[in-house]
């Protein structure tokens, strides 16, 4: 019995324009055939290529062009080797996309890492710009009167905070190392400079606000939104890279860290200023002689030791430890409220303090240690304020270490500090506080570090400028116990 055999089925052709073409090798776009080739499927729908616009960022493409800018997308080497831009379309990401400048006219440029090397960042308008013309290239100083005093009066802070947090950042195995020893406290940075800018796509990657601060004339003052964890730690890096990479700083400016998500019941805060009061001659040691005797240097001291309100507790006497924290702790909170004792109209659910919130009006937030936001706003952080200005990464960081260690060592010893009469505390103790949780000598880094600080200042005797560390303030390194960066 034969077996019947299927035909072969007859290809079937369409026309693409004039040109008649396998069916297979086409789609239907509208009422027209293209080839697959010239078509592309969005949202499940065909669209010839030539119709829609491509997003160079993304790698895909858009039906509509609304979301989308023109600009260079790319730099390619012409036959004399010169990089020549290339033009098409992408989607704007707040993190890289930049401005160029060149010949008079400005173009948006998608990402700022694929510009060639001659092309440099040129401060304008309070913006950034990349050029290779032979522009003055200056590190600019802008004034920001009309920015706010504090982060929350900025009206970036909320944009910046939300820009920082989707960013992803890149953690190095240095900071993950490092971020154990953090813990859950939340941090931030007050930069204060005399010239320079970071430019915004940089600012909404670390979360970078630039506040307005009188004591500098209005020169930039670059302050993080809070940071936290490895994430917080990598950003706060980071920060300080930039800002070393294209700011000056000097004897007018100052650098603060806030922290925050610390114990905040009153024997810690106790513990915490009588800490800093006992150590803080030994501090002074490791900055400059303006930072201890501002007199001819600073209109006023904005660095002011700390008064040692606190006593002892006398376990003989006749308060109990409870009532010896509470007397103590009204005292502290007079001082600081410019004598006014806790009240109905004074208190820290009301986060309230007799001079208002004018920061510049409370005299006693001028200390090397300022319990202010602590205490008197909702930020609820502790300030430390004694380090000079410095845009050195190396500086920066080994202090905030320093300050991490006192903080810590306040939690885990606070009773002790409020009741051990015959305890001397040193800043060498305070630092092993980072021991217990760091398998490398970073108590015996630090301490080396403070020793190198407190022999250069003893050099630099009373009679030498106070600006002749920042003629090489960005060139300045430390190594020890075959650590050179901390994180």
């Amino acid at each position: 019995m034969a077996v019947a055999t299927k035909k072969p089925r007859k290809p079937k052709y369409v026309l693409v324009g004039e040109e008649s073409v396998l069916l297979e090798a086409c789609v239907k776009v509208g009422t027209a055939y293209v080839l697959k080739e010239d078509a592309v499927i969005i949202n499940g729908k065909w669209y010839k290529k030539s119709e829609v616009f491509y997003d160079h960022r993304l790698k895909e493409y858009f039906a509509f062009k609304f979301a989308l800018h023109l600009g260079i997308v790319d730099f390619v080497k012409n036959e004399n080797g010169v990089s020549e831009p290339v033009i098409g379309h992408f989607s704007q990401c707040p993190y890289f996309h930049c401005i160029i400048y060149e010949k008079g006219h400005q173009s948006y440029c998608m990402d700022y890492r694929i510009l060639p090397p001659e092309y440099k960042e040129m401060p304008n308008n309070m913006n950034t710009v990349y050029t290779k013309d032979s522009f003055r290239v200056a590190k600019e100083c802008f004034k920001f009167e009309n920015n706010g005093y504090n982060i929350e009066e900025c009206g970036d802070y909320e944009s910046k905070k939300t820009s920082y947090k989707n960013f992803d950042v890149k953690i190095s195995n240095g900071v993950k190392k490092a971020s154990k020893l953090l813990g859950n406290l939340t941090f931030g940075c007050e930069s204060e400079t005399l010239r320079g800018i970071i430019p915004n796509e940089i600012q909404n990657q670390l979360g970078v606000v630039i506040c307005k601060d009188g004591s500098i004339e209005y020169s930039p003052e670059f302050v993080t939104v809070p940071y936290q964890y490895e994430k917080g730690l990598q950003s706060l890096k980071n920060f300080h890279t930039e800002l070393q990479k294209r700011c000056t700083s000097g004897s007018a400016c100052s650098l603060h860290y806030h922290f925050g998500n610390t114990r905040k019941d009153r024997e810690f805060i106790l513990a915490l200023h009588k800490l800093f009061s006992e150590i803080q001659e030994e501090l002074f040691e490791m900055f400059p002689y303006y930072k201890r005797h501002y007199k001819g240097y600073k209109k006023q001291n904005y660095n002011k030791p700390l008064v040692n309100l606190i006593p002892m507790y006398d376990k003989n006497g006749q308060k109990t430890y409870k009532e010896y924290v509470n007397d103590s702790y009204c005292k502290l909170y007079e001082y600081l409220n410019m004598g006014h004792m806790p009240s109905q109209d004074f208190n820290r659910k009301l986060a309230s303090h007799s001079q208002g919130h004018h920061k510049w009006m409370i005299k006693t937030r001028y200390s090397i240690v300022n319990f202010i936001p602590l205490l008197f706003t909702k930020r609820e952080t502790i300030e430390i304020r004694v380090h000079q200005g410095t845009v050195n990464k190396t500086k920066a960081i080994n202090w905030f270490f320093i300050c991490l260690a006192i903080i810590k060592y306040a939690e885990q010893n606070s009773t002790r500090i409020l009741t051990d009469f015959s305890k001397n505390y040193t800043f060498r103790e305070i630092l092993t506080s980072l021991k217990q949780t760091s398998n490398y000598p970073i108590e015996d880094y630090l301490y080396a570090y403070f020793l190198d600080r407190k022999e250069y200042y003893n050099q630099q005797n009373l009679i030498d400028s106070p600006e002749i560390e920042y003629n090489s303030d960005d060139s300045y390194t430390f190594s020890a116990f075959g650590i050179t960066d901390l994180c």
